[in-house]
């Protein structure tokens, strides 16, 4: 269902999200088949579950890191370190 709709946003889209899925997942496959994965580290404990995808031509990955946020607020803002992506065109 997801794979249907991001077909929709058009030639070239980032798609990021807690998708509660590991990439080898079965549900991963068409929402793969559509963009690449960004990458990055371990998002919600030591496992990856927390996506930035991409497609398009002329959309090219610089970057791409999970933020460990307890330095900034004393404590994690949540149980997920959120993942940041830079892009150019």
């Amino acid at each position: 269902m997801l794979a249907r709709w991001a077909e929709k946003l058009g030639p070239a889209s980032i798609l990021m999200g807690d998708f509660s899925a590991h990439a080898d997942d079965e549900e991963m496959k068409p929402v793969f088949a559509l963009y690449r994965d960004a990458g990055g580290a371990a998002t919600h404990g030591d496992q990856r579950i927390d996506y930035i995808l991409f497609r398009g031509a002329g959309l090219t990955l610089q970057t791409v890191d999970a933020i460990e946020t307890a330095s900034w607020f004393g404590t994690a803002a949540s149980d997920h370190r959120p993942l940041v992506a830079s892009f150019r065109r």
